[in-house]
């Protein structure tokens, strides 16, 4: 579905920043419902009763040197809405783990986005906040333990092949 049957899922002054297509409005954008970074790509593919829009938050929502990760899906339904922040990465997954942790207690920009979709939720209907980081790299359940313990994240991991690996749906993660 298309960014304009919603272009409320974010704040007004964010909006400059729902990728549009490729390289629009940033090169973190590879489409409507996409990003690619470091030769991994993802994408997401609502269901038929969704709307669902990516933003760019490196490079546009946040133009600092400070932590942030990626980009971010936001999901939206009669009954349910969420987002997805997503980082893509190389490896060095230890880091993933800090930009996400960062953002979601750190960056006032995600906090006014989800005050926003609180504000078009359902009554009495919490905005689901998610994250995945998306790697060529692997880690082991112990090491995984430990980052979740020192960051209080649970993120998703994705594991994909570069550069040649099919885009996954991260749909599924919200």
């Amino acid at each position: 579905m298309t960014t304009s049957a919603r272009p409320g899922l974010v704040p007004a002054n964010l909006a400059q920043c729902i990728c549009l297509a490729n390289k629009q409005p940033c090169d973190l954008c590879c489409g409507v419902l996409c990003f690619m970074d470091e030769g991994i790509h993802v994408l997401f593919r609502p269901k038929k009763d969704e709307v669902a829009i990516a933003v760019a938050l490196d490079g546009c929502v946040f133009k600092d040197n400070r932590k942030k990760c990626d980009g971010m899906f936001v999901l939206s339904r009669s009954d349910r809405t969420g987002l997805l922040l997503v980082e893509m990465k190389g490896s060095h997954l230890e880091d993933a783990y800090e930009q996400i942790a960062y953002v979601v207690n750190h960056r006032q920009e995600y906090t006014d986005i989800v005050s926003h979709l609180a504000s078009l939720a359902p009554a009495k209907l919490r905005v689901r906040e998610t994250s995945v980081i998306v790697s060529i790299g692997k880690i082991n359940p112990r090491d995984r333990e430990k980052l979740e313990k020192a960051w209080g994240i649970r993120p998703a991991i994705v594991t994909v092949q570069k550069p040649a690996s099919a885009a996954p749906d991260l749909r599924k993660f919200l």
